[in-house]
């Protein structure tokens, strides 16, 4: 079923404040007294319209990221500033070790409660964001519940089912609601006067998201419960992983660790189901690139790929099991069937589709690190060296990566069938029957660097719980069966 999206109003600052709409709130306009009677409407997303329509009151939800958080203090509540002026100073003094230094403050509704909006500069994890907030203000004392200091958005309990939906905000500026002056005094109030003040914050907080993603892990033990074991075990793998890299010769054992944390706790810390086979792999790769010291100490970045496999394999067939699910390692689909939404594909057809899910991975790489090259030969060096890519697979797939494509509509893959060299195995062409990427200016000789690609696929969960963006990739197959028939290296010791 195809669910449109909603009618954007392009000039309406004020709006697009606010760009998650699945999930929506809605409820009739109380009576003087009466509580607001919310419902959840998820059959369709909130458009611009409805709001401005006004007939209802409507409240929005959080996505997988988001770009403000909101801190709700109601009237009877000893934070509020009629029962503790300073309180709301010092609730600001506690979160800003995150960056987060300035809000805008409102009036909820007639009730005159407070919605302290925080407007960040950039994109956060929302649960992360949610975990770092809540645990940064127990940590000074505050009790964050309903009635008292609530945060939007909220931590969400663990659910073996999936993530449940963030708690909604009412919008501002809606019957009763005014910004507040310094001394807390009513003013009027327009959506351009709102957004002026949004912005002017939203530039002063520089949020810091490493900084938010070390917080959000301090407080996994309080959000989900853990054991007393598995909280011992957690804390231990995080100490070895967060100083990263620190000198050479660490690769191996630092890839352990970070594979033991994902295998067992990378459901817990992301949502979702236990990752395995090709999500895990890819989660190790993102970890291990992220963290402190890999640029610089890690003499394995041209086969990053090879070695998160090995491992994820070596841990898969291990002792080991995901938390909560020990279960999970009974009833495994053959390792003899390579399938991707629920259908049963060649080796070639395979190949040929892990190997456009990792030239993404590259790209992706590269542009968010700003470091893609402008010029083709640039590009294509910097994909062979650095990547581990052969040139006939860059040839094959030039619409993700090719200047003259990559920006343009990629056309449709090619078939098995079509690919020169398709009923050998592997999928090899005979060499000299594929036309240069590059013009005669710009050819480049590589290196025999002896290593083969670095291994392919990746396929990360979300746990969002809005509908999937059009924009982005639908491959989210899982795979099963064997991913190399060469002799693998000795297993490393766990």
């Amino acid at each position: 079923m195809v669910i449109s999206a909603y009618v954007p109003e392009i000039a309406d600052r004020f709006l697009s404040l606010f760009p998650h709409r699945f999930d929506y709130l809605f409820a009739k306009h109380p009576a003087p007294g009466e509580p607001v009677q919310w419902k959840t409407e998820s059959r369709h997303p909130l458009s611009d319209r409805m709001i401005l329509r006004g007939d209802l009151l409507y409240g929005v939800r959080f996505g997988f990221k988001t770009r403000y958080a909101v801190i709700d203090i109601d009237r009877g509540s000893p934070y509020h500033p009629l029962r503790d002026r300073f309180a709301i100073g010092k609730i600001m003094a506690a979160i800003e070790p995150l960056g987060i230094t300035d809000y805008v403050a409102v009036t909820s509704s007639y009730s005159a409660g407070l919605h302290l909006y925080l407007p960040l500069a950039a994109d956060a994890v929302t649960w992360q964001l949610a975990a770092a907030l809540e645990h940064l203000l127990m940590l000074r004392g505050f009790l964050v519940q309903a009635g008292l200091l609530e945060v939007f958005p909220n931590v969400r309990n663990y659910d073996a089912d999936g993530p449940s939906l963030f708690n909604g905000h009412r919008l501002p500026l809606g019957p009763g609601s005014y910004l507040l002056g310094p001394d807390w005094q009513l003013t009027h109030t327009t959506p351009e006067q709102f957004c002026k003040a949004w912005e002017f914050c939203q530039r002063r907080n520089s949020i810091d998201l490493a900084e938010v993603d070390r917080t959000a892990r301090l407080a996994t033990r309080r959000i989900h419960r853990l054991s007393f074991k598995a909280e011992k075990f957690l804390n231990d793998l995080n100490a070895c992983i967060e100083p990263g890299w620190t000198g050479y010769g660490q690769t191996n054992y630092l890839l352990g660790r970070i594979t033991l944390r994902s295998y067992c706790f990378g459901h817990i810390l992301r949502g979702g189901k236990p990752l395995t086979g090709e999500r895990l792999i890819a989660e190790i790769v993102a970890v291990a690139m992220q963290a402190p010291g890999y640029r610089d100490w890690c003499r394995h970045q041209h086969e990053i790929w090879e070695r998160a496999a090995e491992w994820a394999r070596c841990v898969e067939n291990s002792r080991y099991f995901p938390y909560r699910y020990p279960e999970h390692k009974q009833g495994k689909d053959s390792e003899n069937d390579l399938v991707i939404d629920d259908q049963v594909l060649s080796w070639n057809a395979w190949q040929m589709e892990r190997a456009r899910e990792r030239l993404c991975f590259a790209i992706a790489d590269l542009l968010n690190r700003g470091e893609l090259p402008a010029t083709t030969a640039a590009r294509f060096e910097r994909l062979t060296l650095d990547y581990g890519f052969s040139g006939e697979t860059l040839y094959r797939h030039r619409d993700l990566w090719h200047p003259d494509h990559l920006w343009k509509t990629p056309p449709n893959p090619p078939k098995t069938g079509d690919i020169p060299g398709g009923d050998r195995a592997g999928g090899a062409s005979p060499p000299g029957t594929h036309t240069s990427l590059l013009a005669q200016t710009d050819r480049k000789t590589l290196p025999d660097k002896g290593f083969t690609p670095f291994w392919q696929g990746w396929d990360l969960g979300t746990g969002c719980n809005a509908l999937p963006d059009k924009g982005s990739d639908d491959f989210s197959g899982e795979f099963h069966g064997k991913t190399n028939t060469k002799p693998r290296p000795e297993r490393p010791a766990l």
